[in-house]
């Protein structure tokens, strides 16, 4: 074969090898805009609970501080090709969602906790992503009859109302289960003036957070009190839902009050 034959063949293969990147690259775009975009595995665990099937998550589940995610180039496609996005407000990466948002998309800042007040709300308020009602509505049975069962063990340990010192980001379900919040503290590591407030009142147990645990200097002023560290975002533990979490949270505090 002649060099201008081999040549002709070359840029034959080059131009069929840019076609081919066209076309991944506009079926991965189809794709994406298929799916709805949430920011975190917790919000994502919303838009599960509220029946929303086909859901592509931008912070990894692996991460220990999930809000603090930056976006990277290949999820800025996928944002500008969604059909909906599901964010909270408190991300590093929530002005540039909005920012990057298409107008077609429904763009949903929605409430994470895990009180039910906050969960029926958020589930609700899911429905403009294509949600379903039936599936939201199930979701919040499952949840409130954990509830219910994990207040009733707390009961039967003679723990319902105790005082506790919560982590502000685990206060909502502190009041959810009933027990009595003494303080809050975080989510920063609390000072000296602080800590002197919070060695007052009694506590029969310390609440920490997860993704950014706080109370060590507490431990001590209010030993034997057990200390606990409950989880928010799905993804640690195997867990992936809303349910997986509190349920996850539940095996924690028994763990802890055993232990």
């Amino acid at each position: 074969m002649s060099g201008q034959a081999v040549t002709a063949v070359l840029r034959r293969a080059r131009r069929l090898l840019l076609v081919m990147a066209w076309i991944g690259c506009a079926a991965a775009a189809g794709a994406d805009g298929d799916a709805v975009v949430a920011s975190t595995e917790w919000t994502a665990a919303f838009a599960r609970a509220a029946g929303i099937e086909e859901i592509r998550v931008l912070a990894p589940a692996a991460s220990r501080h999930p809000a603090e995610y930056q976006l990277r180039p290949s999820d800025l496609r996928a944002v500008a090709g969604a059909s909906a996005l599901v964010f909270a407000g408190y991300e590093a990466m929530a002005a540039r969602l909005q920012e990057l948002a298409p107008r077609r998309a429904a763009v949903l800042r929605i409430d994470t906790d895990y009180s039910l007040a906050t969960l029926r709300r958020s589930l609700m308020a899911l429905q403009a992503a294509g949600g379903d009602p039936a599936a939201a509505a199930g979701s919040l049975q499952a949840i409130a009859k954990e509830y219910a069962a994990w207040r009733a063990e707390l009961a039967a340990r003679g723990l319902a109302g105790a005082p506790v010192l919560v982590h502000r980001f685990q206060e909502p379900l502190a009041r959810e289960l009933g027990f009595d919040v003494a303080a809050v503290f975080g989510p920063l590591p609390p000072q000296a003036a602080a800590l002197a407030s919070l060695a007052e009142p009694p506590a029969t147990l310390i609440i920490d957070n997860h993704h950014n645990a706080v109370a060590a200097p507490l431990v001590e002023m209010h030993a034997p009190a057990p200390v606990v560290a409950f989880l928010n975002f799905p993804g640690t533990a195997g867990t992936a839902t809303l349910l997986d979490v509190v349920r996850h949270n539940r095996r924690l505090l028994a763990a802890a009050l055993d232990g």
